[in-house]
């Protein structure tokens, strides 16, 4: 039996549901990758539910990975709880990228499904544009799981992700459900027993399926028969190796008569996915969780005293959430999200529920940060004043982008807002607040009169920034562009239109240069 390791109560329970139930009736009609695991039953359960049968299919993929006896499972509970349900057979064994068995193994894999589930959302009937769902949880969005990106990229969708629901809610709905599988161990397919490098071949898997089969029948709630070549390397859990030591002889008994010649027992118990660490530091930094849309530049600050900044625009919700996950995870600079919507800001939230993210340090309009602060970008900056200046209100996205950049690479911050030329006592009487200031950030719209009216005032090294605000003649920015580019004060610095982020990472280059 699973231990719930982290029950939740029952206000949790109910808000977990009533949100995945809210983000399947949007999906409308769905079709579920069903393997029977908790997951994918509770996703199909919940759909059903929510849906109604018309409206629900649940598809089983028979394949060679598939443990004996999994199959049949699935379509027995699909039958007990009245829910439609069908099998295709995949081909994955038919594609080399999958048989060579590297790193992106999984995604082949993937591509194999997709390819028989795409053609049930174009026949028409009720399912006619249906959205193919898996049960992907915010937990599964940790480890090298490319699968997912190729899942995701042929327009799969994760409910679970999406209403921010980790392993142990799942779990908890499920048993409060009635669901059997609640607390079944997962079952990843025999390929993952197979390490990297080692191509997948009918034999191996029979080999494997076999083994496992024999050792399961002793009464062993989980296990693993990993394959290395003529050896098999078993593991059970921890609480049960114990039993596993008494039974040492049947176990090399049973296993060699799946084709093995040596057998050896992991007294480190059983761990999923731990053929993971057999990946090179270059494999996982491609990887990085299996995000095959994006690799993090995950020591900038290190080389440049500069972090990345992962742009939002462009990217889906879990697509952020993914990249903000490894680069926490796998680095040590400065997380910093750029450009967010609200259907972003409402992912990273929910994945801060469920636990795969730590709330950020900052919010800032549509940027958001995570200090997760080096030593390399705190050094020197610290003690260092940037006064950031905006004509209008209707800056103030950009400026949040710019004092969010800031304060995140550990550099004090004074804003001094609304002081735009048209009216000029405003910001002369603002003047003292900049006269500690080691570096000022200026932004401006309609004509960006504010940063060369500074220029002509202040000592300080001054990066400008023209914003899209502004009429019809402000050209979304380029008017200001081009008028801080002919600006008549000396030493002004000008970024890209709108660009905080760009004007701040000049800010800190000024300060680092400065404390060389």
């Amino acid at each position: 039996m699973t231990q719930l390791d982290d029950p939740t109560d029952d206000d949790v329970a109910v808000g977990a549901r009533d949100r995945l139930v809210e983000v399947l009736r949007s999906l409308g009609p769905v079709v579920v990758a069903f393997s029977g695991g908790v997951d994918s039953a509770l996703l199909a359960h919940v759909a059903l539910d929510a849906l109604g049968p018309d409206r629900v299919l649940a598809v089983t993929a028979r394949s060679p990975s598939l443990p004996s006896g999994e199959w049949e499972r699935c379509r027995d509970l699909a039958d007990g709880w009245g829910l439609p349900w069908r099998s295709v057979d995949t081909d994955e064994m038919s594609r080399p990228g999958y048989v060579v068995n590297d790193a992106d193994r999984c995604a082949w894999c993937k591509d194999s499904l997709l390819d028989e589930l795409d053609p049930i959302i174009d026949a028409g009937g009720d399912l006619d544009g249906a959205t193919i769902v898996l049960g992907v949880n915010v937990d599964d969005l940790g480890d090298h799981r490319p699968g997912q990106e190729a899942a995701r990229a042929r327009g799969a969708r994760f409910p679970f992700v999406e209403a921010g629901i980790t392993k142990a809610v799942i779990r908890t709905l499920a048993r409060d459900a009635g669901l059997e599988v609640w607390d079944r161990p997962s079952q990843p397919c025999l390929s993952s027993r197979i390490p990297y490098g080692t191509p997948v071949t009918m034999t191996t898997l029979s080999s494997i399926d076999r083994a496992e089969s024999a050792v399961r029948s002793m009464g062993f709630s989980d296990l693993r028969v990993r394959h290395l070549g003529d050896t098999a390397r078993v593991e059970v859990p921890l609480a049960e190796l114990a039993r596993a030591g008494e039974l040492a002889g049947p176990i090399a008994e049973a296993v060699r008569d799946a084709g093995y010649r040596r057998v050896v027992l992991d007294l480190a118990g059983l761990r999923s996915g731990n053929l993971n660490d057999a990946l090179s530091d270059e494999d996982r930094r491609a990887a990085a969780t299996g995000l095959r849309h994006t690799r993090p530049d995950l020591d900038r600050v290190r080389r440049t005293g500069l972090p990345e900044a992962v742009y939002a625009a462009g990217k889906t919700p879990v697509q952020v959430v993914e990249v903000v996950a490894a680069m926490l995870r796998d680095a040590t600079d400065p997380v910093i999200v750029t450009r967010t919507d609200a259907g972003h800001r409402d992912a990273i939230d929910a994945s801060v529920r469920g636990g795969e993210l730590p709330e950020p340090d900052g919010r800032w309009s549509d940027t958001l940060t995570w200090r997760h602060l080096g030593a390399a970008a705190a050094d020197g900056l610290g003690s260092r004043r940037v006064a950031v200046v905006s004509g209008g209100t209707s800056d103030r996205p950009v400026l949040d982008e710019c004092v969010g950049t800031l304060t995140a690479l550990g550099a004090e911050v004074h804003t001094v807002v609304d002081v735009g030329v048209a009216g000029l006592h405003r910001l002369l009487d603002s003047l003292d607040q900049l006269t500690d200031a080691r570096v000022v950030v200026a932004l401006a719209g309609m004509e960006a009169s504010l940063p060369t009216v500074l220029g002509g005032l202040i000592h300080q090294p001054i990066v400008a920034v023209p914003t899209s605000t502004g009429y019809g003649s402000s050209l979304e920015g380029v008017t200001a562009l081009l008028s801080l580019l002919a600006s008549c004060a000396p030493g002004v610095s000008v970024v890209g239109i709108d660009n905080g982020y760009g004007a701040a990472c000049a800010a800190l280059r000024i300060l680092g240069s400065g404390s060389r």
